[in-house]
């Protein structure tokens, strides 16, 4: 019996505690509540400056106590972009922010505005504040703030905003309108949004001024906003251009920018970057002491990988290698001539030595495959473009003096760029859209700056010449019947001609043209026979005799395939005033909170 009455008293002590303990409760909870509600902001300060244009100078004061629950790194300020005037409309609200402090001195601050909101985050994100009480001034100026009523026009504005967490204890704002102003009626709107209580006292004196103060203290998410009337056009507004120029921002700048460089492009280039050929006349034979490569450099303007697969063409043509394809073009394959003799050159005339191609692709194999279907990350290739650098740095090397690239002019561009970019970054780089323009502004130079160097190039004296030469080699390989009647061009093409000419003629697009020519005039079975020349065996048909007229096309598959194959891979009026407005209308507005 005693067992059982010592197991009743334990239950009735677990009864008591527990009963205790859901008494207690509360207490805990209200004990807790004013460290939460004790981070707060003790007073928000506001002043409004209105402008004989209608501009609004506004410097908000917010004080408040942190205790590094919320408010670890300082605070941030949300202001919407758009506001609903009396009728509904949807009203942009143009702002610039100026000085931003933080307890008397400069603060750190980021721009991260969105589609919605202007927003301000201030604070040093690598430091926490102290806690207790802080101080922050936020300045801005907000364009054509008054609002146009059929009969008075009115400032409306959300002092606050009623998107805060916190309790806010006390809330001031001074209006303070140009003289000869005679405010004709005013309101004060209290608490949450869309309420109508008006939890303040207000005055307004000598006509222009107007001030207003909370009776208590707004609760998280509560503000407080306020609607002065004046009379009608009292206060001037800007211009429709001003306010799209306003609104714009420093996109403004973009357009300075393209209104600065695109003009210079277009003049630069029209003075300096425009080629001058002097006049054509056919030619019967390619440029003096100039290889197929070396007029594919001139007439490009450059090195491009059709030079390099009228290197590979002429070495074949030379009799140092031979290509063959095989049935279904699937594959090319570039074969040694292990009997290749370089031919001595004529007096006056440059020899064009094919070591490298030898050295290069032959190296420990005599025949080199190239795939139609490329994969430029097969090693295989390598090689392939190893000799592509070697050449088109020898290229560069021999010719760079007959091509002005104009590269001051160029530099001149990418500066004026640069000081565009640097203007805006100094100006605010803390706007996101001061960043987007910088990077903007950065991806169409890269895109002007390709176009612009490709077109300001031209040729030097020199370069004009040779340039104006392989015009006139190309009418002789692009020659119609009709032309073939004139007296000056040969009447026959022997193969010897057509063979050395070939390569030329892929150099400058006219192959095609070429063989087709050919085949009109001789009878390539008859020509062949019992020749000791190269008889055109340097590129191989699976079909086994030689089709003129496909040469051509044959030509161009394999310049497809050395020219993919020899390329890197690629890295991976609201009436407010008059008593119909409410708490959270008009302009301003927003909230914020700690961070």
């Amino acid at each position: 019996m005693g067992g059982n009455m010592g197991k009743n008293i334990r239950s009735y002590l677990c009864l008591l505690a527990f009963l205790l303990s859901f008494l207690t409760l509360p207490c805990v909870i209200v004990n807790a509540a004013p460290a939460l509600k004790d981070e707060k902001i003790t007073n928000f300060k506001v002043i409004i400056h209105i402008g004989k244009n209608g501009d609004a100078d506004i410097t908000e004061e917010i004080t408040v106590n942190a205790l590094n629950i919320q408010i670890r790194h300082g605070i941030f300020r949300e202001i919407p972009k758009y506001y609903l005037d009396g009728e509904g409309n949807k009203i942009p609200l143009i702002l610039q922010f100026g000085s931003i402090t933080q307890d008397g001195k400069g603060a750190k601050f980021k721009r991260t505005d969105d589609s919605n909101y202007y927003r301000l985050q201030i604070g040093d994100p690598h430091s926490y504040v102290m806690r207790g009480t802080h101080r922050y001034f936020i300045n801005y100026r907000v364009k054509n703030s008054i609002w146009r009523g059929a009969d008075r026009d009115e400032f409306y504005w959300n002092v606050t905003g009623n998107g805060w967490p916190f309790y806010i204890d006390e809330t001031t704002v001074r209006l303070n309108f140009p003289d000869g102003i005679n405010i004709l009626a005013s309101e004060v709107y209290t608490g949450k949004e869309g309420s109508q209580a008006t939890d303040a006292k207000s005055s307004y004196y000598e006509g222009k001024y107007f001030s207003a103060q909370t009776t208590r203290m707004l609760a998280p998410r509560e503000g407080m906003t306020i609607a002065v009337a004046i009379p009608k056009n009292s206060i001037g507004e800007s211009s429709k251009f001003y306010l799209i120029v306003a609104a714009l921002g420093y996109w403004v700048y973009y357009a300075l920018f393209l209104m600065i460089i695109i003009p210079y492009i277009a003049i630069t280039w029209f003075l300096f970057g425009r080629e001058k050929p002097g006049v054509i006349i056919p030619r019967f034979e390619p440029p003096a002491n100039m290889s197929p490569d070396d007029v594919s450099y001139i007439v490009n303007q450059g090195y491009n990988n059709k030079t390099f697969a009228t290197y590979i063409i002429a070495a074949a043509s030379a009799g140092a290698i031979k290509i063959k394809e095989d049935e279904e073009h699937k594959l090319t394959i570039l074969t040694k001539n292990q009997n290749f003799i370089a031919p001595q050159p004529k007096e006056n005339e440059k020899s064009q030595n094919f070591q490298d191609i030898l050295s290069s692709l032959f190296s420990d194999t005599n025949a080199y495959i190239l795939k139609k279907r490329v994969d430029r990350n097969d090693p295989n290739l390598k090689p392939l473009r190893s000799l592509k650098k070697i050449h088109s740095a020898r290229l560069g090397s021999n010719l760079k003096y007959y091509i002005n690239g104009n590269n001051l002019f160029c530099f001149i561009a990418m500066a004026i760029a640069a000081v565009f970019c640097l203007i805006v970054f100094v100006l605010d780089s803390n706007r996101d859209d001061a960043k987007s323009i910088i990077t903007i502004t950065l991806l169409s130079m890269m895109f002007l700056f390709i176009l612009y160097k490709w077109g300001i190039k031209r040729y030097t004296w020199e370069g004009q010449a040779l340039a104006d030469e392989a015009a006139g080699f190309k009418m002789f390989l692009n020659a119609t019947e009709e032309a073939r009647l004139n007296v000056l061009y040969p009447k026959h093409i022997t193969p010897q001609m057509f063979e050395k000419y070939l390569p030329y003629a892929y150099a400058l697009g006219v192959d095609q043209e070429w063989c087709e020519q050919f085949a009109k005039q001789v009878d390539i079975e008859d020509q062949l026979k019992g020749s000791s020349l190269t008889g055109l065996m340097w590129i191989s048909h699976h079909h086994g005799s030689l089709d003129i007229t496909a040469l051509s096309s044959s030509l161009q598959s394999i310049g497809d395939v050395i020219s993919a194959s020899s390329v890197s891979p690629r890295s991976s009026g609201s009436g407010a005033a008059g008593g119909r407005g409410f708490s959270g209308r008009g302009g301003g507005g927003g909230g914020g909170g700690g961070w």
